[in-house]
């Protein structure tokens, strides 16, 4: 796992992020101690494996980082040409990837306050599609 070298280190980072939590919709923007930020997303309407809102999480989907990452780069919606890989995002990237970046940035910030969840009322209509 490259850099991510435990396990203990690995689930930490899921459990910050809750990617194996249910019905979250909306994760806030993660914030490291050297000024590195990037959106994290994964539920049923985003580029994420598996495509549902029930967690277990292997590939995400990233936005608007705040600095070029090379190892996310063939992950980038849009062309070289075009497209500045800070202005974008990143679909279907596995989470081994995205965390080795982010522990070479030290310390990860999340304002708990800020995540959101699918309001009960509304989870049965979302089970009843299949997203990919």
């Amino acid at each position: 796992m490259g850099i991510i070298n435990s396990p203990e280190a690995f689930q930490k980072i899921r459990k910050l992020l809750k990617l194996d939590e249910p019905w979250i919709q909306f994760r806030p923007r993660v914030e490291c101690s050297d000024g590195f930020s990037v959106s994290i997303q994964a539920s049923h309407g985003t580029y994420c494996q598996p495509r549902n809102n029930h967690g277990g999480y292997y590939q995400v989907e990233l936005g608007y980082p705040n600095q070029i990452v090379n190892s996310w780069l063939e992950f980038m919606e849009g062309d070289f040409e075009f497209t500045n890989p800070c202005d974008t995002v990143y679909s279907y990237v596995p989470v081994e990837i995205v965390f080795e970046e982010l522990l070479k940035h030290g310390e990860l910030k999340v304002d708990e306050s800020k995540f959101t969840t699918i309001p009960e009322e509304h989870r049965a209509m979302y089970d009843r599609f299949d997203f990919f």
